[in-house]
Parts: C-alpha cells; structure tokens; sequence
C-alpha cells in the first residue's frame, strides 16, 4: 500500500497467466474479451479431494483470482499508476545454468518426459498438453550430429543413424527425412536417375550455389536457380559436377530437422580434385531441403565455398580485389 502511493510508481505489470481467462476446449470457439474470466475454475477447485491430479485446476484458479483482486484494489483505490496484466500460456527455452539452476518450474515438464516420466502432465488439461508437446518438439527436436561422418556410412549402418536420433528423441517424420536427404546426397558421386526421381518431386526448385551469378554460371554452369525443374535437375547438376571434379571425401558435420519432418538443413566437407589442372581443395558445404505434403523433396539449395573451389580451376594470371575500406588492394 505505501509502495502504491509513492509518485516515482508509473506502471506495474502482472503476470498472470491464460488460465485466468479461459481453458481452451478442442474444437470451441470463443471470442476473449477483457471480461472473460475463468469463473468455472474459480467453482472447480473449491471442493475436496484436494489430490495432485488437482494441482493445476488450483494453479488456475489461485491465478484467476489474484487478477481480479489486482483490478479491484485499482479501481477501488485509484492509484497514481497504470495497471497492465499479461496472460502468456506455457513457455519453454533453454536453461541457462541447467547444472545449479535445475528444472524447479515448468521446464520440469520437459526434463521428466525425457526421462521417461509423463506424470507431470497428468493434472493438465488436453489443450495444454498438445500446447506442451508442440512446443517441446518445435524447440527440441534437432537431431545433432556431432562429429563428421561420411555420408555413405550413415546409410549403411543404420545403428549410428538410429542412436543419432535417439539422443535427440526425434520423431519418425524427421529421421525419415534425414534419411531420405542421405539418399539424396549418397548419389552425388555417381547419380541414379531411378532413385533421384522417387526422392525429388516433379516440380521441385534447386538453387545450385548462387540465386543467379553470370560470371560463376560460366565456369561452373549448373551454378543457378533450377526454377520448378524437377529431378532432371538434380541428375544433370551432380553429373556435370563428376565432369568437372574427381570427387573425393564426402562428410556430414551437423544435420537438423523439425519434428514434422518438413525441413532439414546439414552442413559438412568435402574434397574435390579439377580433372582440367589437378588442383585439390578441401571446403565446407551446407545444404537445406523442404519436403512437401507426400515426403518429396519440394526445395532443395546447396551452398559451398564457391571462391575456394573456383580456385581449382586456376590457369594463371592476377586478379587485383580492392575490399578493404582502407584502401589496400591485394592481387591474387
């Protein structure tokens, strides 16, 4: 009370939570106003048991009426400040000091479905639980991987795919798609049309290394944006590419995928040696794939250092590049 009479108190926020307006029904529309209260809560955890599976109808309802009664105080005392109240749902992120900071308040949610125990979930109701899960596989379903392995391994041995994805509790959608990325990336060095065609949709974009650069399309001319092109694509970009490169290692680093499955990204190394003056260069590569509807590859845009493998082709001559902002030029 003495807090709210100083002059120096301009505004104060509450932090109240969605439950104090509503509860969500499957399938129900409802209009929510600055007057939707959630009255039947307020009924609900009045009467005995009083049980944990109770916990969060009494979460609610202490939360419903502690915003009533922050109104009340200010339209009954008229304070010098302005009152705003925020009602966020559940909320997850990163821990920031998981080791002293533990899990003591919703986060907790996460860490016992890991560990195997939903029994925290019991006391909620099913519009939190789904709100619970997609934000869960949103935030957690990245499947990392965590040293370089060769792309042809992964396919071959489906243990160390598995316990990749095991670690990060995929879901089957996601690790499907990996898999099918693998695929994908496997007939690089000697393309299969057959396969290729029953990965890639019929009208899906290939963005080869650049959106639309002329002078790389010249040395490299699959460098471009293959607009709704479909496999051929894919078949005549990696063939060109065995054309033009003796293709050596080829590594994943790091790959990621959403829960549902519909986007992956990865990034690795490669090696490649050019047939025309037998130089070598060993560089990064990244690549990210969309997938439509039926699992097809519907997008797919790989990226690599195209400066360093440029340089493999190298005949002679300089090239002077003035791009410091002080004013020193270097010829390469």
């Amino acid at each position: 009370m003495a807090a709210a009479k100083g002059p120096t108190v301009k505004r104060f926020v509450l932090t109240s939570s969605s439950a104090s307006a509503l509860i969500p029904r499957p399938n129900e529309e409802v209009t929510v106003t600055a007057d939707t209260w959630n009255e039947m809560i307020i009924e609900a955890y009045r009467d005995p048991p009083y049980e944990p599976e109770r916990a969060y109808p009494v979460y609610a309802a202490s939360k419903t009426l502690a915003e009533k009664e922050a109104w009340r105080f200010v339209q009954e005392n008229n304070p010098g400040f302005v009152l705003n109240t925020v009602l966020p749902n559940l909320n997850f992120g990163k821990a920031l000091d998981p080791a002293n900071q533990g899990h003591p308040s919703t986060s907790g949610m996460v860490a016992e479905l890991f560990n195997g125990n939903p029994a925290p979930l019991a006391g909620l109701p099913a519009s939190n639980v789904r709100s619970l899960i997609t934000e869960i596989t949103s935030l957690f379903a990245l499947l990392p991987i965590i040293v370089a392995i060769p792309i042809d391994e992964l396919l071959s041995d489906p243990n160390k795919l598995r316990q990749l994805t095991q670690r990060s509790a995929s879901s089957d959608l996601s690790t499907t798609s990996i898999t099918k990325l693998l695929q994908l990336l496997n007939t690089l060095s000697d393309p299969n049309e057959d396969l290729i065609e029953s990965l890639v949709a019929f009208d899906a974009t290939y963005v080869s290394l650049t959106i639309d650069n002329p002078d790389l399309h010249k040395l490299m001319p699959w460098a471009s944006t293959h607009a709704h092109a479909g496999p051929k694509a894919f078949v005549d970009t990696f063939t060109r590419v065995g054309r033009w490169w003796e293709r050596g290692p080829f590594s994943m680093d790091v790959v990621f995928a959403d829960a549902g499955g519909r986007n992956v990204s990865a990034w690795g190394t490669f090696t490649l040696t050019s047939r025309t003056m037998n130089r070598s260069c060993t560089w990064p590569w990244a690549v990210r794939t969309a997938f439509d509807h039926e699992g097809l590859v519907s997008y797919f845009q790989y990226m690599e250092d195209t400066f360093g493998t440029a340089a493999t082709f190298w005949a002679g001559g300089e090239k002077t590049y003035c791009a410091s902002p002080y004013g020193e030029c270097v010829e390469m």
